[in-house]
């Protein structure tokens, strides 16, 4: 099975006020088999607060 998912900002994914959130981006390559190097990463210079049901949440 395969998901397409359209494009959008990486701020949609934060909470209000965050906007302004400092981050640092490399390309790279996925985690796993086939490891393809499609990837582009995004890393938050300063920790983002999530709920006790997004840290719950099986991925």
């Amino acid at each position: 099975n395969e998901t397409v998912i359209e494009t959008f900002p990486l701020t949609d994914l934060l909470p209000d006020g965050l906007d302004k959130l400092h981050y640092y981006r490399y390309q790279g390559s996925l985690t796993t088999p086939p490891c393809y190097e499609t990837v582009i990463w995004s890393i938050a210079t300063e920790t983002i607060p999530i709920s006790d049901y997004q840290a719950s949440a099986e991925l």
